[in-house]
């Protein structure tokens, strides 16, 4: 049901239009063909959407045709490991989806301000990734910036207008590690299957202060309101952080369990390892846990 109408067309290495109206015309006539064949098609515009051009001619004037807009994005791999420089380049990879978020925001802007007629056109961020983290096995590092993302997409999607997001790419190139007798998840994956428990839920507020931007965090409640979960990321290459919670607007905690997946190094090829995180109760509305350095953790917390 969805297509995507070209593959990073203006990038100038595909084969095709490259310019938005060149782009925007043959997309509009591909678009117009392919609902004579269906009409419940769902059609993603390619095209360089960092560059205003492509929102003012190929939006603009030929909107009408699709339905989102394809955003990529990646997080050049950490060039050092040890050291000073090390540390810079941990905090870089780990922080990067608050930058995506910025460039996400801008989007959102200027797809708001040239959509034909007040249409809302959605972001279809559809491919995102450590690059080239599929040219070895992804480790640790990776596994903090995936999380981070995932926390990112889950407070934010909905404000920003991402309507698809897509990892690019999840088996042998990131997440899965699929070899001739084997599959395992890596760092990346582990993340995913963590955060898989958010799916279906209701956003909840989290109030985090900028003072405590190492520690990223995420929280949803189920539709019966009787569960709560919270996912949580250190983007502190060498310090623990500790994390507490109030749930005085959402109800009297009944019991809380805590998963951690943590490491002793964040050097390439790490792994995470997975154990229970001990979850302290503070009163009956209270929680608070400790993060060690470069971890990430999801708690579930019956109300």
């Amino acid at each position: 049901r969805y297509w995507s109408l070209g593959n990073e067309m203006g990038y100038g290495h595909m084969a095709g239009p490259n310019t938005p109206r060149e782009y925007g015309e043959m997309a509009a006539r591909c678009a117009e063909a392919m609902r004579k064949a269906d009409p419940s098609i769902v059609l993603v515009a390619s095209g360089t959407w960092w560059e205003e051009e492509w929102f003012r001619t190929t939006l603009a004037e030929f909107g009408d045709s699709f339905d989102h807009l394809a955003f990529h994005e990646y997080t050049p791999l950490a060039r050092e490991y040890t050291g000073e420089k090390g540390r810079e380049e941990f905090c870089r990879v780990a922080t990067a989806p608050t930058r995506t978020l910025e460039a996400l925001r801008e989007v959102r802007e200027r797809a708001n301000r040239y959509a034909p007629d007040g249409k809302f056109v959605g972001i279809s961020f559809d491919e995102w990734n450590v690059w080239h983290s599929w040219f070895r096995v992804p480790g640790v590092l990776e596994g903090v910036y995936t999380a981070a993302m995932l926390n990112m997409f889950c407070r934010e999607a909905r404000k920003v207008g991402m309507t698809i997001g897509a990892y690019f790419e999840p088996v042998n190139e990131g997440a899965i590690l699929v070899q001739p007798d084997s599959a395992r998840l890596t760092p990346a994956g582990q993340a995913f299957a963590l955060f898989r428990t958010h799916h279906g839920n209701a956003l909840l507020p989290t109030g985090l202060s900028e003072a405590e931007v190492d520690l990223d965090v995420a929280a949803s409640v189920t539709d019966a309101g009787d569960m709560v979960i919270i996912t949580l990321v250190n983007c502190s290459p060498d310090e623990k952080r500790e994390a507490a919670f109030s749930l005085t607007h959402v109800g009297e905690v009944r019991s809380a369990k805590g998963v951690l997946l943590s490491s002793e190094s964040y050097l390439p090829e790490s792994e995470f390892s997975t154990t229970k995180l001990h979850v302290e109760r503070r009163g009956g509305f209270g929680l608070a846990v400790t993060m060690p350095a470069y971890s990430v953790a999801r708690i579930e917390v019956a109300c």
